[in-house]
């Protein structure tokens, strides 16, 4: 998630691929790659539903952060 909005006020997600590739002036580096990025409608009940799944990682307002193999 970030503090972005789409032209529809919608909340902008994006999709991040950790310990990706990126190439800068045709040297490869080690990079976090953002893979997409869009608004999302109905993002209070997307968060509810990944709540529920135990899909958050990291909640900002309680500061809890948890790993995948710790869900």
């Amino acid at each position: 998630m970030t503090e972005l909005s789409d032209k529809n006020d919608n909340i902008v997600i994006a999709s991040i691929k950790i310990d990706g590739k990126g190439m800068v002036k045709d040297i490869q580096i080690d990079s976090n790659v953002m893979t997409s990025a869009y608004g999302k409608d109905k993002y209070d009940k997307f968060m509810k539903n990944n709540i529920v799944k135990g899909n958050l990682l990291y909640d900002i307002d309680d500061g809890i952060i948890n790993t995948i193999n710790n869900k």
